[in-house]
């Protein structure tokens, strides 16, 4: 039998052909059997063992090693949650794709299984009523109120009984979760008929947070709605300490204020365990700005996206346990000087594979030569850089640069960046170079050797389609 010529025709003719057949055609081979069984469709890949007792046997033997990974996807399509979470009861087979499916890249994670009204909680603790064990198939949790219930009342009412009934869900699966997202988006109106007027929204992350032990990602958003003053905070939080939380390794505090965030670095962190940090206030601080003292006691951290004033990351490079620091987004709250920042970089010259400056760097006008040997930096983004690209030409090892706005020595906005960076050789200078993005229109990449060529303007486009149709219907509506 011709393998290829059977694995064109399909299942139905090759089944008809060995459908009385007592051995394995092709002589048995297994390898040929594989090569036949991975050009089959997915979906037909569970009619092949049907097709005959001997393919039957003989993938009855393979099934964990070649079918679980191309089913199980299809499976996970119409499986009920309960279903899907206790097929991975059945083996390690499928316990390992069962829960890679949802995994994510990014270091700071979007959780599944949303619950924004009391509804959504209600419905899931009666689908999972009287369920052994963990059920969440993501083991991840986003509680973030959205106010969309499917009855009318008073709002304020139907927020405090949201609260109660995530209480009963975290009380009953809260030790189950390993990635949680906790929002108070609350709006202007719903916080006047709540009236708060004490610590409540800080008593509630606590309570939550204690029900969360086994937490290693944390997303917390949306505190700024606390009425409490920033002393006041501070005080509370000694009086109540935040819960330590022993196997949390990402931090994502976003918006928040101050004082909660030295207080959550500080009690609910396990220094050690901190892998990755992110964190934005709700105002800037200006020289005004302090980096936790809790973060210098990060001695595994490998993320770190914050807002900075130079002398809080020369602090860190000068640490003698410094940090092994693979990604740093920063925004300088300083405007510091090109010149001062990458020589505190090159510390990290062994792990700094991406460092991202989201506010201005300036050059120094000093005549003299500036080198700076950052063998591993791969990824380079610099929001608003005052100085000529030459001095980017030494970072040999960088695929991606972006830089969204420049400034000339003489304070004047270079327009063109485009027709700049052509002109400076930069493809030549820099040879890893593969991906060079300027402004938020424009991508040149890496082709066929030198060359290069346009990718994303297609974003300029849809934006002006969005504009233009905007324009238009206002002004059709008061013209006309």
């Amino acid at each position: 039998m011709d393998v290829m010529e059977d694995a064109g025709a399909g299942i139905p003719e090759a089944a008809e052909r060995v459908m009385y057949g007592d051995e394995l055609s092709g002589g048995g081979l297994p390898e040929i059997w594989l090569n036949v069984f991975a050009k089959l469709d997915p979906k037909d890949k569970p009619a092949f063992s049907g097709a005959s007792p001997v393919w039957h046997d003989w993938v009855e033997s393979k099934r964990t090693q070649s079918l679980v990974n191309e089913i199980l996807p299809l499976l996970i399509e119409v499986l009920p949650m309960r279903n899907s979470l206790e097929s991975r009861e059945l083996c390690q087979a499928w316990k390992n794709p069962n829960e890679s499916l949802f995994s994510n890249a990014s270091h700071f994670r979007q959780p599944e299984n949303a619950f924004g009204n009391s509804e959504k909680v209600q419905g899931f603790m009666e689908e999972m009523r009287g369920h052994p064990g963990n059920p969440f198939l993501t083991r991840s949790i986003d509680l973030c109120y959205s106010g969309q219930e499917n009855r009318g009342g008073d709002r304020g009412v139907l927020w405090r009984e949201y609260i109660t009934n995530v209480d009963l869900l975290l009380e009953e699966f809260g030790s189950h979760v390993h990635f949680a997202e906790i929002c108070f988006n609350e709006d202007e109106e719903l916080l006047a008929q709540l009236n708060l007027q004490g610590p409540e929204i800080d008593g509630l992350l606590r309570e939550w947070l204690i029900l969360l032990p086994n937490v290693k990602q944390l997303c917390i958003s949306g505190e700024r709605h606390s009425p409490l003053a920033d002393q006041e905070i501070r005080e509370y939080y000694r009086l109540n300490p935040l819960p330590r939380l022993e196997y949390l390794e990402t931090v994502d505090l976003d918006c928040a204020k101050v004082p909660m965030v030295d207080e959550f670095l500080k009690c609910g962190c396990v220094p050690e365990n901190i892998k990755r940090l992110r964190y934005s206030h709700i105002e800037r601080y200006g020289d005004r700005l302090i980096l936790p003292a809790a973060v210098y006691g990060f001695v595994n951290l490998e993320v770190l996206q914050v807002p900075i004033l130079l002398p809080h990351l020369k602090r860190l490079a000068s640490l003698e346990r410094r940090p092994p620091l693979r990604e740093l987004t920063l925004r300088f709250e300083d405007g510091p000087y090109f010149q001062d920042v990458f020589p505190v970089l090159e510390v990290f010259a062994e792990t700094l594979v991406q460092f991202r400056a989201s506010s201005t760097i300036r050059v120094r006008e000093s005549g003299e030569k500036f080198t700076c040997n950052l063998p591993n930096l791969k990824n380079l983004y610099i929001g608003d850089y005052w100085g000529p690209p030459e001095l980017l030409f030494q970072f040999k090892a960088v695929t991606d640069l972006e830089i969204f706005r420049m400034t000339d020595s003489n304070g004047r906005y270079v327009r063109d960046l485009e027709t700049r960076m052509n002109a400076s050789n930069i493809w030549m200078m820099m040879p890893s170079l593969q991906n060079l993005t300027l402004g938020l229109f424009v991508t040149l990449v890496r082709n066929d050797g030198l060359k290069w060529k346009l990718t994303s303007w297609n974003f300029r486009s849809v934006l002006m389609e969005m504009v233009t149709s905007t324009f238009t219907d206002y002004f059709s509506g008061s013209l006309f």
